[in-house]
């Protein structure tokens, strides 16, 4: 697999076994022009450029080299730096800039370890971050949205990136959002703090804060971002009603929490997540947090040191690095577990479509010989590994059935191997769905891509664009995906062609007892 880095690769075993922002003033250079529809009705249209005016200033992006009608706004700063004494506080309001920001380029990456690909990985180059810059100055997102008249506000899809709670960042090559914007939904990828910088707490930070809430920062930067969301997206035609939140591995699990937070309840209208589920994971507490954490040093001493100085005290310490992985119950952002959350009725009218890859178990094809499914869930005799993870997934829909809730739960077993030299070595693995659902084949693979390729990747980001749309995958063409409601256990299995299929209710009884 990719080498990440020790840190990293510790946090990755760990998923193995545990299982009012400011309103803005509008585009630049945008005219809008009053219409009628067919039914007579005066409508009005926009033009989007690429200078715009966000929370901030002005900022200026580029069309999209082969796809023009596209622009792309990248490094756009959605809070103010978190360094100094921003460090391990809520994110602040965006530092305003003079003149016209220019948003060619990725922001900074957040501070983490080194990355590097290692021969013969299933992980090449696009599955990593595009650039070696890292720095705590790291919270900004990136917008893809379609150039020219905007008949009607568009949905807008947030991107939560991956990495085990330490790594990754918006830039993956595999994260692009063109083609998602080619079928009128504005994409956003967001960076958020990571490590000893997004999951630290301690009895300073918890007294310091005005409802004591620490050890949720990477959190509160996702909701943040998706307050900024709510409040500038308008600029680049997106409906700030309409926002659907995705994530991957950690990032799905963020999206999980984010989903049930107090903080977000009416900000987030769909919700997607990929091969995590929080379902079954119990929560520490920002007191059993900041207990692990008091002897790391004090406050002072801590924000005192370089953002270097304090990965490098970070990555030698093994109980911080444990006692700070992920999520927290702090009261604030998190005060439920995922499932308490759900059957408590919280996020109600949310639809959520949530799925595995078929060989979450990495490189292992008899995955049942092994105690753990991909790190997710037990084995299962008489159950095949992605028998066993929608078996994982329908606890959610049991959950929200205790919860009476009103939005839908469709639930995924995406099969098909992404095409490359090891292709029948790594089979479908974890990340490599992603490329299918956002449509974007990489020029790096480009002799490997096959028509099933392209076939599985117009269905796969067919159901994502209709889903993010109308909270409903389904659409003209595409093989019907039935929700499940936790008692008809119904799951697509997304390959070539698509098929839907149903647990059975001996199949449900043999999960539950193991």
């Amino acid at each position: 697999m990719k080498k990440l880095s020790k840190l990293a690769t510790t946090a990755l075993s760990c998923i193995m076994v545990l299982t009012a922002g400011v309103a803005i003033a509008g585009c630049n250079n945008t005219n809008n022009n009053t219409n009628s529809d067919d039914n007579g009705n005066d409508t009005e249209t926009t033009t989007l450029t690429d200078t715009v005016t966000v929370e901030g200033g002005k900022i200026k992006g580029y069309a999209v080299e082969g796809n023009e009608e596209i622009l792309s706004f990248k490094g756009i700063p959605y809070a103010a730096p978190p360094v100094g004494e921003n460090r391990w506080k809520r994110p602040q309001p965006v530092i305003s800039w003079e003149g016209v920001k220019d948003c060619k380029d990725f922001g900074y990456s957040a501070m983490q370890g080194a990355q590097e690909v290692v021969e013969g990985s299933r992980d090449t180059q696009e599955f990593l971050i595009s650039q070696k810059n890292m720095s705590e100055d790291c919270l900004t997102l990136n917008v893809w949205s379609k150039g020219g008249v905007i008949e009607s506000s568009r949905p807008v899809l947030v991107y939560i990136h991956g990495g085990a709670w330490v790594a990754g960042g918006s830039s993956c090559e595999i994260y692009d959002g063109v083609n998602t914007a080619k079928n009128d939904v504005v994409f956003v990828s967001v960076n958020y703090r990571l490590g000893i910088f997004g999951w630290f707490a301690n009895d300073e930070l918890i007294a310091e804060d005005p409802e004591h809430s620490a050890g949720n920062y990477g959190l509160m930067d996702i909701v943040k971002s998706l307050e900024w969301v709510r409040d500038n997206i308008s600029a680049f035609g997106g409906d700030g009603n309409n926002i659907t939140i995705m994530g991957q591995s950690a990032g799905a699990n963020l999206s999980q929490m984010a989903m049930v937070s107090p903080k977000t309840q009416g900000l987030i209208k769909n919700t997607v997540t990929n091969s995590f589920n929080s379902i079954s994971s119990q929560i520490a507490t920002v007191a059993d947090r900041a207990k692990s954490c008091n002897g790391f040093g004090t406050l002072e001493e801590l924000r005192a040191l370089s953002a270097e100085e304090l990965l490098n005290k970070y990555s030698t310490n093994l109980g911080v690095i444990f006692a700070t992985l992920g999520i927290c119950n702090d009261g604030v952002y998190v005060d439920k577990t995922f499932k308490e959350a759900l059957e408590g009725g919280r996020a109600s009218n949310v639809n959520l479509m949530s799925g595995f890859v078929w060989d979450n178990e990495e490189n292992n094809d008899d995955n049942d010989s092994s105690p753990f499914v991909g790190g997710f869930d037990k084995s299962v005799e008489g159950l095949s590994t992605g028998e066993v993870l929608m078996g994982s997934l329908t606890k959610i829909a049991k959950a929200r059935k205790v919860g009476n809730a009103a939005g839908k739960t469709y639930i995924f077993d995406f099969a098909h191997p992404l095409s490359g030299p090891e292709k029948d070595r790594f089979g479908a693995f974890h990340t490599g769905d992603i490329p299918y659902f956002f449509n974007y084949f990489t020029p790096s693979r480009k002799e490997y891509w096959t028509d099933d390729d392209v076939a599985v990747g117009n269905s796969a980001s067919s159901y994502l664009i209709n889903f993010c749309k109308t909270g409903n995958p389904n659409g003209e063409g595409l093989t019907e995906w039935k929700n499940n409601d936790g008692s008809n256990y119904n799951y697509l299995l997304i390959n070539q062609p698509c098929e839907l299929k149903s647990l059975t209710e001996s199949q449900i009884t043999a999960y539950e007892a193991a």
